[in-house]
């Protein structure tokens, strides 16, 4: 019987330290999860992770169309905000065809063509307007260069307003009392001042 108590006793022992030890392990497991996942996201990101953003070479300021008909006339101003000088500059538009609506590129040089520091040029295309239903700016080249000029888009002129036809002023001219008649002459019979009595 003392055998079998001590046994039993050294059982329990043994049950109660299994359990301990699992218990122990099943919390290390989970702290060392959270710890490694919050070391993930305390980390900073490093260069691959952040978006490249490329601040603009120049800067175009597209003018709202002019129309002079037949003509409208697409245009605006480019201006270098490099600390570079770029060279043989041009502006790349894509027309849309107002019959079936395909799409045409152009380009546009501006002048001046080689723009400075600071420096700003013009642009300008004139096309048929029942010819052409839209267009659009689809990038900024230099001659001198295989890569596209970063550019940043922001509007320029506006389209001056319309002027209206010179109305046409119509003058009534002012009626003249009508000389009074002398008697004798004829005059409309039964009126206010002249009653007759028809038969």
């Amino acid at each position: 019987m003392g055998i079998y108590r001590s046994f039993a006793a050294g059982s329990a022992v043994n049950k109660l330290s299994v359990r301990l030890i699992l218990a122990i392990m099943v919390s290390s497991f989970f702290f060392g999860c959270g710890s490694s996942h919050s070391s993930k996201s305390d980390k900073p990101a490093t260069a691959k992770e952040r978006p490249a953003f490329q601040s603009p070479e120049a800067l175009i300021y597209a003018d709202e169309a002019m129309l002079r008909k037949p003509y409208a006339v697409i245009g605006g101003t480019v201006e270098n905000v490099s600390g570079t000088r770029l060279k043989e500059v041009f502006v790349e538009l894509e027309l849309q065809r107002r019959s079936d609506g395909s799409k045409v590129r152009r380009s546009v040089s501006t002048n001046p063509p080689d723009l400075a520091s600071g420096e700003k040029g013009s642009y300008s295309l004139k096309i048929l307007s029942d010819e052409w239903s839209d267009s659009r700016i689809v990038s900024l080249r230099s001659n001198s260069r295989q890569s596209e000029i970063a550019y940043r888009t922001l509007p320029g002129a506006r389209r001056p307003l319309e002027r209206l036809p010179a109305s046409t002023t119509v003058t009534r001219s002012v009626q003249t009392q009508r000389p009074k008649r002398k008697s004798g002459e004829d005059e409309f019979i039964n009126t206010p001042d002249n009653p007759v009595n028809v038969p």
